[in-house]
């Protein structure tokens, strides 16, 4: 039983290569019906696209730069409101769009240094010919997409359509633009922050600087102040001393050997200040931000 719903080609105007061409073995893709044909400029040859049941894209390319042109057309035909987010949120422009509903939150963003980030990943790739020839390719894919759309062979995004009125906009096709290199970057500073960022070191600071405010008058001071340093604070063990393995019926305590690992001598870091004390309210502050940032994130 057949999974194929519908095939898209993409070709390109004086392709350099062309396996379809007489002699070669016929691609069993040729078999399936066509239903779309776009011309994207910069494809070396044909690529084909075949959606199955949900129109769930699988794309045949003959390399990896024409797999990235076609894949940025593809991509942005079904996403590309949620792309222009992504990229505008790392870059702190979303009130470019949305106007100053989004203002806090591109301030939040800039001053978290998302901008910054997504500036160094574009200079790294810049630097690399390899993801600058692809992420260029795949810029250049969504581009041809937006070609599409301001030339009416394609439809608005749904989300532009219903924004475009409520935000003034007389040709939601306005509110499209352009993809670069910078803002590839950009896509990858968003996802570098909401897989890889988190604020627990901000909270862990702020609880190290609480600690010197508890006991504060209490008899012993210094000495309770010193227990819970030592039996709280700087005690790392496992809660349990055991070892199980799902399955095995029964935890036991372990009999291996405690390994002794050499201490670890972390390198000093150049250009900073050391024990620089920051105050409380500040961490506390900026714990607050960091907090409502990661629940954007989701």
């Amino acid at each position: 039983m057949s999974l194929v719903v519908l095939v898209a080609l993409l070709t390109a105007a004086g392709c350099k290569k062309n396996k379809d061409e007489a002699g070669a073995v016929p691609s069993p893709l040729l078999s399936v019906e066509e239903t779309e044909r776009w011309r994207l400029p910069g494809l070396g040859a044909p690529v084909y696209v075949m959606r199955t049941e949900g129109s769930i894209p699988y794309i045949y390319a003959e390399d990896r730069v024409d797999l990235a042109r076609a894949s940025g057309f593809v991509v942005a035909r079904d996403r590309f409101f949620m792309m222009d987010m992504i990229r505008r949120l790392s870059q702190g422009r979303l009130s470019e769009l949305l106007g100053d509903l989004a203002l806090s939150v591109d301030q939040e963003s800039r001053a978290l240094g998302m901008a910054r980030v997504a500036d160094r990943m574009r200079t790294q790739l810049e630097a690399d010919p390899y993801w600058s020839e692809i992420l260029g390719a795949y810029a250049g894919g969504i581009n041809q997409y937006v070609a599409e759309v301001r030339n009416d062979r394609l439809p608005v995004p749904s989300e532009y359509a219903s924004l475009g009125p409520v935000l003034g906009r007389v040709d939601p096709k306005e509110m499209l633009t352009e993809f670069e290199l910078a803002d590839m970057a950009a896509i990858g500073a968003t996802f570098l922050y909401e897989l890889g960022f988190e604020t627990g070191d901000v909270g862990r600071q702020a609880s190290f600087e609480a600690l010197s405010e508890h006991y504060v008058g209490a008899p012993l001071e210094d000495l309770r102040r010193d227990g819970l340093m030592a039996d709280v604070w700087e005690r790392v063990e496992p809660v349990y001393g055991v070892s199980s393995a799902p399955g095995w019926g029964a935890a036991r305590r372990s009999q291996a050997p405690p390994v002794q690992a050499p201490p670890v001598q972390a390198p000093p870091v150049q250009g900073e200040p050391s024990g620089v004390r920051v105050p409380l309210e500040l961490l506390e502050r900026l714990g607050g931000r960091l907090e409502r940032f990661e629940r954007r994130l989701g």
